[in-house]
């Protein structure tokens, strides 16, 4: 009996690591997949990461530069809401709406309208700051419609998430080096029990 119990608590531990970092950035959680590309290829996976709040929507990222380039557009364009936040309370400023940046990024968007749908070319994200009539400043994620690379007449919703201090850090944690490689070496090291 002790065994068999044994046995199940190493099944159930060893096929319940995934190679995925959880998120909840968009007030649901969503998964960030990392696909290791091959053996040597250390914070280089592909990485699946949701750009809306039910994962049907998101960009692939298959270099590091690419996600750099995500990481640095989402920095300078939260950093620039922080300072027009400011100057917005300390000027009372109530119903506004502008745009911050905008920005082609990742290597194929994807999307899901009845089965999984891809594009392989980034997606021109938007960001902005909307601040509603009682001076509240939110920053908004804008992401557009884009038709499918298979069917030009399937194309996804457009969406808008607001992001806060949380779920930049989020964003800033699930796609840093130190967060993939520890989620490719868990990979591996479950990988390595079964040669």
């Amino acid at each position: 009996m002790k065994k068999y119990l044994l046995f199940i608590c190493l099944f159930t531990f060893l096929y319940s690591q995934e190679d995925y970092y959880k998120i909840t950035y968009t007030g649901e959680s969503a998964d960030v997949q990392i696909f290791k590309k091959d053996k040597s290829d250390r914070a280089y996976g592909n990485i699946y990461f949701p750009l809306a709040s039910d994962g049907d929507l998101g960009v692939i990222f298959k270099s590091e530069k690419s996600r750099e380039k995500f990481l640095n557009f989402m920095n300078s364009s939260y950093d620039k809401f922080k300072e027009w936040e400011s100057t917005a309370i300390k000027n009372d400023v109530r119903d506004f709406n502008k745009e911050i940046n905008k920005e082609i990024i990742g290597d194929t968007f994807y999307f899901h309208y009845g089965s999984w749908q891809f594009n392989y070319s980034g997606i021109q994200l938007k960001t902005a700051i909307r601040i509603n009539e009682e001076g509240n400043a939110f920053f908004i994620l804008t992401i557009p419609s884009k038709a499918s690379g298979s069917n030009q007449y399937i194309k996804s919703d457009a969406n808008a998430e607001v992001i806060n201090d949380l779920g930049m850090e989020e964003i800033r944690s699930a796609l840093s080096n130190d967060v993939i490689n520890r989620v490719l070496s868990e990979k591996e090291d479950l990988d390595s029990l079964f040669q």
